[in-house]
């Protein structure tokens, strides 16, 4: 079984013992609930995986079979490789999304930071799952804009909207 972890990644004091405690033989993938914290690593809210939502890397626990089989992340896309490697997982193999929250993730760090790069690397990842150029080019637009509001109002603001926010759509 494997847990792939990057900076600004960690796992909860209990992970280990809910993890072991979930690996079954029916399922070659887990995915667990991921706690978001700022870039003091202070946590600000909770993200709940979903069948369709993106999977927070350091959430996913694969078989090593998973890897064996697909070849693990295609690297000549940097910051969303996982996800591309995560969608080709839905489409090929059992998985199970588990309502625990195992692992953290501090805002901030170099995966977190918008770049042209990493927007160019959604644009494509986004076609690639078959969206259409509108949508795509949105969703690019709609980060650029949420990073400036960002930089304007501060990360306290912002952290703010987000909890007001994800409190209303719940």
């Amino acid at each position: 079984w494997l847990i792939v972890m990057t900076a600004g990644d960690g796992l909860l004091p209990n992970a280990e013992n809910v993890i072991l405690k979930s690996l079954s033989k029916k399922n070659s993938v887990l995915v667990f609930d991921q706690q978001v914290r700022d870039s003091r690593c202070k946590p600000v809210y909770n993200f709940n995986s979903t069948e369709t939502s993106l999977w927070p890397t350091q959430s996913v626990v694969l078989h090593k079979s998973v890897y064996e089989k697909l070849g693990g992340f295609d690297t000549t896309f940097l910051n969303t490789s996982d996800q591309r490697f995560f969608w080709r997982v839905r489409k090929e193999f059992p998985f199970e999304i588990i309502p625990v929250m195992v692992s953290y993730f501090c805002l901030g760090g170099l995966s977190s930071t918008i770049s042209i790069g990493l927007l160019r690397e959604h644009f494509s990842l986004n076609r690639y799952l078959g969206k259409n150029l509108v949508t795509c080019s949105f969703r690019v637009l709609r980060t650029i804009v949420k990073r400036l509001i960002e930089m304007i109002l501060g990360e306290t603001v912002m952290i703010s909207l987000k909890r007001l926010l994800f409190r209303y759509s719940k």
